[in-house]
């Protein structure tokens, strides 16, 4: 959304140039006219001024708009990342109180009944972690272990903000 709120004053600019150029182009090419003419070309140049005008103003507005629901999306996410976090310290500390992990569930252990390895989620927030401690930026963190670029940033996003 930041490209189509960077997009928007820029299409409005290249269309006021392109009516400047459109309006230098005729006024080289025209000959004399009457006054009556003149009156007329001076009228229609007004209101198109005038539209233009009012073009800039829309753009604007909806600039705005746009930038406002961004912003309100922003801070919701936000929202819901503390909250997540927030049941994650409490879902810790419950398995802190009672000294064990949670029982191993038919798809986290093997034929036998031992735990399988840990969780794939868990492993790659350490690795990312870990990497993150040793200096290198999410791009590399994210080619090296063959993620997503942004499920790194977000990774590393939740460490700082808990």
């Amino acid at each position: 959304m930041d490209t189509l709120r960077n997009f928007l004053p820029v299409v409005a600019i290249l269309f006021i140039l392109m009516a400047l150029f459109s309006f230098a182009a005729r006024k080289r090419q025209a000959p004399r006219t009457p006054a009556r003419d003149q009156l007329e070309d001076l009228k229609q140049r007004k209101s198109f001024r005038d539209d233009l005008g009012n073009l800039m103003v829309e753009v604007e507005e909806l600039t705005r708009r746009f930038s406002s629901q961004i912003d309100a999306k922003t801070v919701r996410l936000e929202r819901l990342i503390q909250e997540a976090e927030i049941r994650i310290d409490q879902l810790n500390q419950l398995e802190a109180r009672h000294g064990q992990k949670p029982s191993p569930t038919p798809s986290t252990s093997d034929s036998a009944g031992t735990p399988a390895s840990a969780n794939p989620m868990q492993t790659l927030t350490r690795s990312v972690h870990t990497l993150a401690d040793q200096g290198h930026d999410p791009a590399e963190i994210a080619e090296k272990l063959g993620e997503h670029i942004g499920k790194v940033e977000l990774i590393l996003a939740l460490r700082t903000s808990g």
